[in-house]
């Protein structure tokens, strides 16, 4: 009797250790199909391959006529919001003309550009949505050298459109300044001295706005730029003033 009883206690541990087995094996296999099913949503599978961005411009130039082309960045997928622009020229006898983080860029020619050979831009975009992409562009002169172009003469007088004597107000942004036309020029580059925090120019070709936040004496000055080289200085002395009323806005 003794022994059939020990040989049911054996044989209830038995079935009770395959119990647990197959519950474990159970709950395993549930616990995989669970997780299995699980799919994210669109918009957490997109990948660095989805973002695209085009380069506007001309392919071919003709170089007897022209020393520069204009050249931007357009139809963006999935770059949403503030972007940062990179642009640089990957292969070709050229130069870069823009500030940083534009969509536009002036491309010149270099004097040693030849007849036949190309200019290989390169630009990448980087959005906030961590997306980045990045285009070429071929600008081709198929004949022809690069206009010999002559350096550019000096900007004409600044006119201060403001208070008399070159007076304005701190804190103020409506204060234009506009350079006469120079010969042969691409553009115009503005510069103030002294500079730092507080002192702004906005500038847009030949006129500029001027802010600054001390009082105190500025000089103003503006070159005009082509691809031979830069032109003589053109300045004005302006003075800043503490005014009861410091509020203004202007526009170029």
């Amino acid at each position: 009797m003794k022994n059939i009883i020990i040989d049911l206690q054996s044989k209830v541990r038995y079935l009770f250790f395959l119990l647990i087995i197959v519950t474990l094996a159970s709950c395993a296999g549930e616990e995989e199909d669970v997780f299995n099913n699980i799919s994210e949503p669109e918009s957490a599978i997109l990948s660095t391959n989805s973002a695209s961005v085009e380069i506007s411009g001309p392919d071919t130039v003709d170089c007897t006529s022209s020393a520069s082309v204009t050249l931007s960045a357009t139809n963006f997928v999935n770059l949403p919001g503030p972007k940062r622009f990179s642009w640089s020229i990957v292969s070709g006898n050229g130069n870069i003309i823009t500030q940083s983080n534009l969509p536009t860029i002036i491309v010149i020619f270099s004097s040693d550009f030849e007849p036949g050979q190309s200019i290989v831009v390169e630009l990448e975009v980087r959005s906030r949505n961590g997306l980045s992409a990045t285009t070429q562009h071929i600008i081709t002169c198929p004949g022809g050298g690069p206009v010999k172009v002559n350096p550019p003469g000096q900007p004409g007088p600044i006119i201060f459109d403001s208070f008399e004597q070159g007076r304005f107000c701190t804190r103020t942004r409506a204060n234009l300044l506009e350079a006469g036309e120079a010969e042969c020029a691409e553009y115009y580059i503005w510069s103030v001295s002294p500079s730092g925090p507080g002192i702004t120019l906005t500038p847009k070709d030949r006129r500029t706005l001027i802010s600054v936040s001390d009082p105190g004496t500025y000089v103003v000055t503006v070159v005009a730029v082509n691809s031979a080289g830069e032109s003589e200085p053109r300045s004005i002395t302006l003075t800043a003033e503490n005014c009861s009323d410091g509020s203004g806005l202007g526009f170029l």
